[in-house]
C-alpha cells in the first residue's frame, strides 16, 4: 500500500499521541512504586530518629533504638509485615529527609502549614500533646500565653521545632532564641539567658525531672494549646503509604497501645501521672 504525505503525518501524529500516552502510564507506574509498592519491595521501613529526645527516642548501650515514638515506629513497621530501621535526623531536617527519600517516614512532628507544602500527614494523631513552657523562676507568672506577650520577655525554642506557634500567636512581641538541640536551650535558660524554654509538654516533663540542677517547673498556660503528634510521609501521587500508616496509626492510638508506652517511658524516667498539670490530661 502506497501512503501520501498526508496519511504519513497522521500516522507520525498518532505514534506521537500513543507514545506519549505510554509514557503517562509509565510514570504513573514508577509513581505507584515509590510509595507503598516501595516499600514493601525493599522489605523496610525507615523511620527518623533524634539523639536528645528522651523518653520518644532513646538509644540503648547496644545501639538499639526505644521510647514512646521509636516503639509507634517500629509498631507501624510490624504491622505492615516491614522491618523498621532506624536512621537518625533532626526536627529540622525530617521534611527534607523525607524529600531526599533518606527516611519512609518521620513520626512525633506536629503538623503545621508550612510542612504540609511538602510532605503529607496522616489524619490521625498518634497521641495529643500540649505546648509548655519550662520555667525557672518562681516569682515570674506565666499562667497564661498573654502574659509573655512583651518586649522584655525571652523564649527559648528549638529550630525545626513547632512549640513557637503559640507565642507568635498570643505573644508575638516576646523575643524569641533559638537554639539546635534541646539541651542548648535549657542551658541558656540555667545561665538566665531566656525567662522560659517552649516545649511540647511530654519533653517539658522530662526536662524538669532528669535535670535537677534547673530547679524548674513546667507550665502549660491558658488557653490551652493542643499539639497532635502525626507521622509525615513524604508527598506523593499515590497516597497507598500513606493511607496504610493511617490506618494502623488509628488502631494504636485506639487500642491504647501509644499511651500505655507513653506512661512506660516517663515512669522510667520517675515520672506519674501525678506530675502533669492539672489542666493537662494525656
Amino acid at each position: 500500500m502506497i501512503y501520501g504525505k498526508k496519511s504519513v503525518a497522521i500516522l507520525l501524529v498518532g505514534f506521537l499521541v500513543f507514545g506519549a500516552a505510554g509514557c503517562t502510564r509509565s510514570e504513573a507506574a514508577a509513581s505507584n512504586d515509590s510509595s507503598l509498592t516501595k516499600v514493601q519491595s525493599a522489605k523496610k521501613l525507615r523511620y527518623g530518629v533524634i539523639v536528645g529526645e528522651e523518653p520518644g527516642f532513646i538509644r540503648g548501650a547496644d545501639g538499639e533504638w526505644h521510647g514512646y515514638l521509636a516503639d509507634t515506629a517500629q509498631e507501624i513497621a510490624k504491622e505492615l509485615g516491614l522491618e523498621p530501621v532506624a536512621v537518625e535526623t533532626t526536627w529540622g531536617n525530617m521534611a527534607l529527609d523525607l524529600k531526599t527519600d533518606k527516611i519512609d517516614l518521620a513520626i512525633g512532628a506536629q503538623p503545621t502549614g508550612k510542612r504540609s507544602l511538602v510532605v503529607d500527614y496522616t489524619t490521625h494523631p498518634i497521641y495529643t500533646n500540649y505546648f509548655s513552657l519550662i520555667v525557672t523562676s518562681s516569682t515570674r507568672d506565666m499562667s497564661r500565653w498573654s502574659q509573655l506577650n512583651s518586649k522584655d520577655v525571652k523564649i527559648g525554642a528549638q529550630t525545626g521545632d513547632s512549640t513557637l506557634q503559640p507565642i507568635q500567636r498570643f505573644a508575638p512581641t516576646a523575643q524569641t532564641v533559638m537554639f539546635d538541640s534541646r539541651d542548648k536551650g535549657l542551658l541558656a535558660l540555667q545561665a538566665g539567658r531566656t525567662d522560659a524554654q517552649a516545649n511540647t509538654l511530654l519533653n517539658s516533663l522530662m526536662a524538669a525531672k532528669s535535670r535537677k540542677d534547673l530547679r524548674a517547673r513546667v507550665v502549660v498556660p491558658e488557653p490551652l494549646v493542643a499539639a497532635p503528634s502525626a507521622v509525615m510521609v513524604a508527598r506523593n501521587a499515590d497516597q497507598s503509604l500513606l493511607h496504610a500508616v493511617d490506618a494502623v496509626v488509628w488502631n494504636l492510638n485506639a487500642s491504647g497501645f501509644v499511651r500505655a508506652s507513653i506512661v512506660k517511658y516517663l515512669a522510667e524516667y520517675g515520672i506519674t501521672e501525678a506530675d502533669l498539670p492539672q489542666n493537662a490530661v494525656l
